[in-house]
């Protein structure tokens, strides 16, 4: 946590958690023992998205939670995507849990994603402006 002095005490500056940016959760496809999915629809914090690690901590708490199945699935959406479209990110296990991230392909045909999300994404993944174009004229 960052601190920084203010009349002689610190204050503490509140650092996100990973539950800071769930904006809404829904448990999927699940086969008792074997197969747990869970789809988490995601919200900034701050203007900003979630990082890999934050994204692989969340997987991880599943997992803990969740105790008992032999594949976990987690996949991130942003407000705005439609849901078997695609995802912004899957996190899944093999064996260590691995984030892939599925920008910007996936906003392709995406769009309600509102502004705000796609500039948050781009910029958390390095997305340039030029890109952004040119994936913003494809089917145009």
């Amino acid at each position: 946590m960052q601190t920084r002095e203010l009349a002689d005490r610190p204050v503490v500056e509140p650092v996100p958690v990973p539950a800071d940016y769930i904006r809404e959760a829904r448990y999927g496809h699940t086969v008792p023992g074997i197969k747990f999915t869970v789809t988490y629809w995601l919200q900034t914090v701050d203007g900003n998205l979630p990082s890999e690690s934050v994204l692989r901590r969340i997987s991880n708490d599943v997992e803990k939670k969740n105790p008992g199945y032999e594949r976990y699935f987690v996949c991130f959406m942003l407000p705005g995507m439609k849901e078997n479209t695609g995802f912004f990110a899957t996190a899944h296990r093999k064996p260590e849990c691995e984030v892939e991230f599925l920008w910007p392909t996936v906003s392709l045909g995406q769009p309600d994603i509102p502004e705000g999300y796609v500039r948050a994404a781009d910029r958390l993944l390095g997305v340039s402006e030029q890109t952004r174009a040119e994936l913003n004229s494809i089917g145009k």
